[in-house]
């Protein structure tokens, strides 16, 4: 929150020992960004707020009758603040903004304990979060650096929260539990959607391993929403993360913030233009013509990561189904939306990884899960709405272990500021590049 407010208020006292004042403010010129319920006043938005306020004797203050409107927005409330200036309780039966906020706030927050926020009622807009600050004012620009999350304990009791455009959870009961430095120490989901799917979400600590498990029967619901991408369809979806500890008595040699596995069984892929890039470099018109049509159903994905920040690395990802296999293993970038994967495209999936399944002999024709005796292996590299892709048309007449020769790399060892440029060819004869392009 920042911007200049005039403010005109009446004191009661005697002398200089004001008792009482009653406010009013012109908030025209105030710049309000909360992005975690996307309630947001630009600059310029006509808005006027009025309250009492009552001084006490410790130095403290109590303000009451607190009323903002706005041409879009309405909050009714009172709030108490310490000798320091420090909100330590407060009561907004009313927050609405827009037609996505309509909710009551309570904060409890005394010297010493965890604060606690209670929020309950219709709505609440977490789309910033979840839509790349999709619906946020232009004039609005989003927080610069790592913005920590200061310690609290958060309950949400809502009809609704909106996640996207026309997609939303319903009925949802969801709180979590920050201590210092964003530790983890409590996650519970339950809620309807989105579509016609039920979420779940449980927190287990054990032996000091702490881990989250989201799971949804809508896996395609679930991936649009939390991701934005569309192309999926049906499906089950499970996602779990597991923090290690952070006892002081213990010296943790990893460099992630948390690792985890993503499994999805049993869904479809339709109309994905980055699956369509690969088919058509490596010149797999049958899966490309299936993808754009019907699409191409998938028995499982399992997709194992670690992260740290905005950065996300796969390792020996796969996804496997009777048309087509996948594996990928590289990064994804989300704070420079940039994109490093690498893997293979196994066409006839089912028959092609069937000698798979022979001891021996199948370890050497497959090599990897989610691979088979034939298969192109292709690299996605650089912005990651259209990355280059380069797809080696000679791999596809080796077999699954020697199909390694001509990889172009696995995942990064280690997490690093993301600076990647598109995809060079090994050699004009031995790979085909197809240029990042619009859709």
């Amino acid at each position: 929150m920042s911007g200049p407010i005039p403010v005109s208020a009446t004191f009661l006292g005697r002398q200089f020992n004001f008792e009482r004042a009653e406010v009013r403010a012109d908030l025209t010129a105030l710049d309000v960004d909360m992005d975690l319920v996307n309630f947001v006043k630009a600059p310029g938005q006509s808005a006027t707020g009025s309250g009492i306020v009552e001084f006490l004797d410790n130095g403290g203050a109590d303000i009451s009758e607190l009323r903002i409107d706005g041409s879009d927005l309405e909050v009714l409330g009172e709030f108490s603040l310490d000798h320091a200036g420090r909100v330590i309780s407060a009561s907004f039966p009313t927050v609405r903004r827009g037609s996505d906020t309509d909710f009551s706030l309570e904060l409890n927050a005394p010297a010493g304990e965890l604060p606690t926020y209670r929020i309950a009622g219709r709505s609440v807009d977490a789309s910033r979060i979840f839509s790349d600050n999709e619906g946020a004012e232009e004039s609005v620009p989003p927080p610069e650096g790592d913005q920590d999350i200061p310690p609290a304990s958060v309950d949400v009791r809502v009809e609704s929260v909106v996640m996207r455009e026309e997609m939303a959870l319903r009925d949802v009961t969801f709180r979590f539990a920050l201590e210092e430095n964003e530790r983890l120490v409590d996650f519970y989901l339950d809620g309807d959607g989105p579509g016609d799917g039920v979420i779940v979400g449980r927190f287990t600590e054990e032996d000091a391993v702490r881990r989250i498990t989201i799971t949804s029967d809508q896996a395609g619901g679930f991936v649009e929403a939390f991701t934005g991408f569309p192309s999926l369809t049906g499906g089950e979806i499970s996602v779990e993360a597991t923090f290690d500890s952070d006892s002081s008595d213990e010296v943790l040699e990893t460099e992630e913030d948390y690792s985890g596995i993503v499994r999805i069984t049993d869904f479809t892929v339709v109309d994905q233009p980055f699956m369509a890039r690969l088919f058509s470099a490596g010149s797999l018109d049958g899966p490309l013509r299936l993808l754009q049509n019907e699409g191409i159903p998938f028995t499982e994905l399992e997709a194992p990561f670690v992260a740290r920040g905005g950065q996300v690395r796969f390792e020996e990802g796969h996804a496997s189904g009777a048309a087509m296999g996948l594996s990928f293993e590289g990064m994804i970038d989300r704070d420079s939306d940039t994109i490093d994967i690498s893997g293979s495209m196994v066409p006839l999936f089912g028959i092609n990884s069937m000698l798979g399944a022979l001891p021996l002999v199948g370890d050497i024709l497959v090599s990897k899960e989610g691979e088979g005796i034939i298969g192109l292996t292709y690299q996605a590299r650089g912005d990651l709405d259209e990355p280059d892709v380069v797809v080696n048309p000679l791999s596809m007449l080796t077999p699954g272990i020697f199909r390694r020769i001509f990889e172009f790399g696995g995942a990064p060892e280690q997490f690093e500021d993301a600076n990647l440029t598109p995809t060079q060819s090994v050699s004009d004869d031995t790979s085909i590049s197809v240029p990042s392009q619009t859709e």
